[in-house]
C-alpha cells in the first residue's frame, strides 16, 4: 500500500481553466491597479484595486446604488446601469491618477 499520492492534482481553478496563476502573479507583482467588477443579485459594483505587500487595497469604488442619487430611475443590475457604474468608476480613477 502506498503512503503517498502517485500524481498531484492541480488547483481546481487551474483545472477548470479559469485562472492562469503565472499571469496572475505577474499582474499582482506589477503594482498596477486592476478593475474588479461584480454583479450581485440587485446591484453592480466596480472597484479599482492595488496589491500592496500581499494585501489588496481598494483605491476607487463605484456602486449602482449611487445612480439613484443622480436621477437614475431604471434597474440597478441591467446593462445600462453597469455601463454607468463603469463610467463613474473611470471618472473617479482619472481624478485619483489611476490609468
Amino acid at each position: 500500500m502506498k503512503n503517498f499520492k502517485s500524481r498531484t492534482v492541480p488547483f481546481r481553478r487551474r483545472r477548470e481553466g479559469r485562472t492562469d496563476y503565472k499571469q496572475r502573479l505577474r499582474l499582482l507583482s506589477s503594482g498596477k491597479a486592476r478593475l474588479v467588477v461584480r454583479i450581485t443579485g440587485k446591484n453592480a459594483l466596480a472597484q479599482a484595486v492595488v496589491s500592496e505587500h500581499g494585501q489588496d487595497k481598494v483605491v476607487v469604488s463605484a456602486h449602482s446604488r449611487e445612480l439613484i442619487g443622480m436621477g437614475w430611475q431604471q434597474g440597478r443590475k441591467n446593462l445600462p446601469a453597469a455601463y454607468l457604474v463603469g463610467r463613474l468608476a473611470a471618472k473617479r480613477c482619472g481624478a485619483a491618477g489611476i490609468t
